[in-house]
């Protein structure tokens, strides 16, 4: 005879997992873990630290495989936020960059050379301390932009598409860039 057995651990203290706020009963005994939201206007913290307010009109779109729940094969989290009516997504994805194989000492020689694998002749591009971005326009007219921010553990990855020429579209993404902080707690 098969027995299905549950176990129930209550833990004391605090803990915080990935993509989860804080919040304590009142009696104090017990740590709920509640996911934080994925709503417009709130704040999300990564995993591994990146900070980012989530736009005004945008829904949580992310999809993750089975057996990467909220996760990626590359040892962090991706996140995917849509809104429909201006036609532009949003998607935040971070690894754990020394896991990547791309051979590097340093967090610089990583985003140099992230940076010079992605550079083309056809786009706009820049490169930071601890960031690169470049921004391309495809010939249906969707301009994709990407930026890359790197910290000595891992690599956040923003892809922002949307349509060339729509200054919403462009507000919406530099708020976005804006918002966006690495969190050293």
């Amino acid at each position: 005879m098969r027995r299905n057995i549950l176990f129930i651990i209550v833990l004391t203290g605090t803990v915080l997992l990935a993509g989860c706020s804080k919040t304590s009963p009142e009696d104090g005994n017990i740590l709920v873990i509640e996911e934080q939201p994925a709503e417009a206007g709130a704040e999300f913290v990564t995993v591994h630290g990146l900070k980012y307010v989530i736009p005004e009109g945008f829904e949580d779109a992310s999809v993750h495989p089975e057996g990467y729940e909220k996760g990626n094969a590359a040892g962090g989290y991706t996140h995917t936020y849509k809104n429909e009516s201006l036609g532009m997504e949003i998607e935040v994805a971070e690894y754990v960059w020394a896991n990547v194989p791309v051979e590097a000492e340093n967090k610089e020689e990583f985003l140099k050379k992230q940076y010079d694998s992605s550079v083309g002749a056809d786009f706009e591009s820049e490169i930071g301390d601890d960031y690169f971005y470049n921004s391309i326009l495809d010939v249906a007219g969707t301009r994709t932009y990407f930026r890359e921010i790197v910290t000595d553990d891992a690599a956040f990855d923003i892809t922002i598409t949307y349509t060339d020429g729509d200054s919403e579209s462009e507000a919406v993404k530099d708020e976005f860039i804006n918002s966006c902080t690495i969190d050293k707690e």
